[in-house]
């Protein structure tokens, strides 16, 4: 597993934050962490397979991991219909909502040549920001 995850990370690495067309909304048959890791692995870039990888690690009990890809749905929006709602709402309920903020901040330097997904990252940033005010 470790070893999946590490080539996972370097994949992500390799790829960068590199645009991908707008894609339709992914079947995952990911029912476990392996399962969902296995499917990351096929498509390290896709936002909405490591968005069920971070809730699956979540649910699991692994909260670092998850957070690190809840941070990578993030960073991997190339448009609106990107997980970000999801990935931002799971930093929050990892206690995370500056990191949250930081990482959206990040993204939104860049993303104001996708108006719909500056609008999204704008929306998620808020709801972290007002989560953040709470801690």
């Amino acid at each position: 597993m470790r070893f999946l995850v590490a080539v996972v990370s370097v994949v992500l690495v390799a790829c960068g934050s590199a645009s991908r067309p707008a894609e339709a909304p992914v079947q995952s048959s990911c029912s476990s962490v392996d399962d969902c890791a296995a499917e990351v692995a096929r498509d390290p870039a896709n936002p909405r397979l490591r968005i069920r990888w971070a809730k699956s690690l979540e649910t699991a009990g692994r909260a670092a991991m998850a957070a690190r890809e809840f941070r990578a749905v993030i960073r991997l929006a190339t448009d609106a219909e990107a997980p970000v709602d999801d990935a931002a709402d799971g930093l929050v309920r990892l206690g995370d909502p500056a990191g949250c903020v930081q990482e959206l901040d990040g993204q939104l330097a860049s993303a104001d040549r996708v108006p719909t997904l500056a609008n999204a990252l704008r929306r998620a940033r808020e709801r972290c920001a007002d989560a953040a005010k709470k801690n």
